[in-house]
């Protein structure tokens, strides 16, 4: 009996533990979170603005950033593989683009290949420093997934919110679970 008591002491001790750090790891993302809810250095000029799809006025923001100059490139990251740029024309409602240096990659579906086909084009164009646009409650993920790929990167978050989606209790819990998987190892097997 008493060795069972042990036993179950040692597990409740573990499992206390990892809630804690589960714990307080909430509370540094949702810190992180908070933090990035608005866009740094609105008018801070970078070699380029990486605008990655998957929500509402991220893309619209990315091409005004652009058309004002704030980056000399974009990159529109995760659009579908039949969008072509005069689709994403057509929803413009600003003034005349110059198309010359925006790309549009529809290869990534997750936010780990946004970040590993950015950095391929990244490294293609000899970038330094990019913004990064997404939905605030993205952020702080996709963030890191770029940062810790190319540790060299200035990034300065841009984050947008959607005028829809997930509720913040929501969106919170979705990345912050997300977040988490993406400290686990990676495997190269498909």
């Amino acid at each position: 009996m008493r060795v069972l008591k042990s036993f179950f002491g040692v597990i409740f001790s573990a499992c206390a533990f990892i809630g804690g750090l589960l714990l307080i790891g909430l509370l540094i993302f949702t810190l992180a979170m908070s933090m990035m809810r608005t866009p740094h250095d609105p008018d801070k000029k970078t070699d380029a603005i990486i605008v990655l799809t998957g929500g509402a006025n991220r893309v619209d923001t990315g091409l005004e950033l652009f058309q004002e100059g704030v980056g000399k490139k974009l990159l529109i990251s995760g659009v579908h593989k039949d969008v072509r740029m005069p689709d994403i024309l057509s929803f413009w409602r600003g003034p005349a683009l110059n198309i010359g240096n925006v790309a549009l990659d529809p290869r990534a579906t997750s936010t780990i290949e946004n970040a590993i086909f950015s950095i391929e084009w990244i490294k293609e164009n000899d970038i330094k420093t990019i913004r990064l646009v997404t939905a605030y409650y993205h952020m702080p993920r996709a963030y890191w997934e770029f940062k810790h790929r190319m540790p060299s990167l200035k990034i300065i978050p841009h984050s947008v919110t959607p005028e829809t989606g997930p509720s913040y209790l929501s969106a919170l819990a979705s990345e912050y679970g997300k977040f988490l998987v993406s400290f686990l190892p990676k495997t190269d097997a498909s």
